[in-house]
């Protein structure tokens, strides 16, 4: 009796220690070597035809400054493809006074940037480029970066992923844990994937995709975490994404409480939803298929956001100790969730250490369990109101 009592809280110790253990190789990988190449094969140097692809919803007052720095990196015959997409601002109107190709989209029944990204794509069917690079309208491409992603897409044949960089607007982060959150998923596990030789997430934005991988997909939904449903497309493809650490996309966290919020929510419920959903018969179906590299990406597709996963540890200690403490059950279960806690704690802090000092200074460090905590009540939102459809986050 004991036995079986026990095996439910070994279980689930068990199942806690597989996203403790990627989250804690990938840190540990990017702080060994931190600048893994993403080699290009075989064009040497050869001009890429690409068009940049921008799905813009009521962007007026960002588009402007996206496209100011993204035109002087244009050469060729390079297209930028700007979507206007369900606009109720002059967000055509300022797009096409700067030169580029505007595609007006009206069609309120099926919102969702996914729609948006389709209607690109047949619109560019016609003739297409070899490459098409997406980025969002409120995000910015550091110099070289556009042309490092298409050459590399090209030349291996894979999607390429630059490092997705948020600068903080004002003092909305103040202990800095979103800033570092964010850092870790945008540059410190796709940089460890990338030193294992494993691919990475695509994020929804200073992304490039040979066409040839694009005809094999459909776009077209409503998905409010819609990169992570892309990547999860690819795995099934076998058109794994690349990381390229040297090409960089900049954009910036929303700028009212209001609007950081509302992001935060929709993020998080679809981070979870499809990782539910989705990431968990993907992981399967690689386990299945036996390809390490498929496995890899799909493991790491399925750590969950940090604050929830933080959380889920404490819940399994709360459960677990007391059987341990009262009722002499679960000691192998303490074992692993103590191994669990401290592969994930090591991680964050080799990951805090090389990467995050900058944003979460020492004596700010215990600040991280009060944001931990404030997220909770998100979380339970869940499985009461949870959010299904996608919403513009407001960074002006």
């Amino acid at each position: 009796m004991t036995l079986l009592l026990s095996l439910p809280l070994a279980a689930l110790a068990l199942i806690l220690l597989i996203p403790s253990s990627v989250l804690a190789v990938e840190c540990l990988m990017a702080l060994a070597r931190p600048r893994a190449a993403c080699r290009r094969e075989g064009l040497e140097g050869r001009y890429v035809t690409k068009a940049v692809v921008i799905p813009a919803h009521d962007e007026a007052l960002s588009i402007g400054r996206t496209l100011s720095a993204l035109l002087p990196e244009l050469e060729g015959q390079d297209r930028v493809l700007v979507v206007a997409d369900n606009c109720t601002d002059a967000t055509a109107t300022v797009a096409a006074g700067l030169g580029v190709e505007v595609l007006e989209r009206k069609d309120p029944d099926r919102r969702g940037k996914g729609f948006a990204l389709d209607f690109a794509l047949k619109h560019l069917r016609p003739d297409p480029p070899e490459v098409v690079v997406f980025l969002d309208a409120d995000c910015e491409l550091t110099p070289g970066s556009l042309e490092e992603l298409a050459q590399v897409a090209q030349s291996r044949g894979r999607p390429a992923q630059a490092h997705y960089r948020m600068r903080q607007d004002g003092d909305l982060d103040r202990p800095g844990v979103a800033g570092f959150a964010w850092r870790l998923r945008g540059l410190v596990r796709p940089m460890g994937l990338a030193a294992l030789g494993m691919p990475c997430q695509l994020y929804g934005t200073g992304m490039a995709l040979p066409w040839a991988v694009l005809e094999r997909l459909s776009l077209a939904s409503g998905h409010i975490v819609e990169d992570m449903k892309l990547t999860l497309d690819l795995i099934d493809e076998g058109a794994l994404p690349l990381f390229c650490a040297d090409a960089c996309v900049i954009s910036a966290f929303p700028a009212t409480e209001e609007a950081a919020a509302g992001q935060r929510r929709r993020w998080e419920h679809g981070h979870i939803a499809t990782i539910l959903g989705h990431g968990l018969p993907a992981l399967w179906r690689s386990l299945r298929k036996g390809d390490p590299q498929r496995l890899a990406l799909a493991l790491d597709v399925c750590v969950p956001p940090l604050s929830l996963f933080l959380v889920l540890l404490a819940l399994a200690t709360l459960l677990i100790l007391p059987a341990v403490l009262f009722f002499d059950l679960g000691q192998g279960a303490l074992a692993l969730l103590g191994l669990s806690w401290g592969l994930t704690l090591a991680g964050l802090f080799l990951a805090w250490f090389r990467f995050g000092r900058d944003l979460i200074p020492v004596r700010r460090l215990l600040l991280m369990p009060i944001y931990v905590a404030s997220k909770l009540l998100l979380y339970l939102e869940f499985f009461t109101r949870r959010q299904k459809e996608w919403n513009r986050a407001d960074r002006e």
